[in-house]
């Protein structure tokens, strides 16, 4: 007898905590998943300041072989 009021006990204290502990997984994934995609942002956005503030190209053979309009 004793023993099946301990397992009564157990599955409802079961069934209360199992909403529980899914809802704290499901933050905990959300959570993880919008992480990764703001270091994702992070990276694409750093990559792109990266090409956009790079130094002008200097060397004159860059701008050899170019329409002959451009001749001066």
């Amino acid at each position: 007898m004793r023993a099946e009021i301990e397992l009564s006990d157990f599955m409802q204290k079961w069934y209360i905590q199992a909403p529980f502990i899914i809802i704290l997984f499901e933050v905990i994934a959300i959570c993880v998943v919008r992480s990764v995609l703001a270091f994702m942002g992070i990276v694409k956005y750093r990559h792109k300041r990266d090409e956009c503030y790079k130094a002008p190209i200097l060397d004159s053979s860059y701008f050899s072989g170019g329409p002959t309009y451009l001749e001066v």
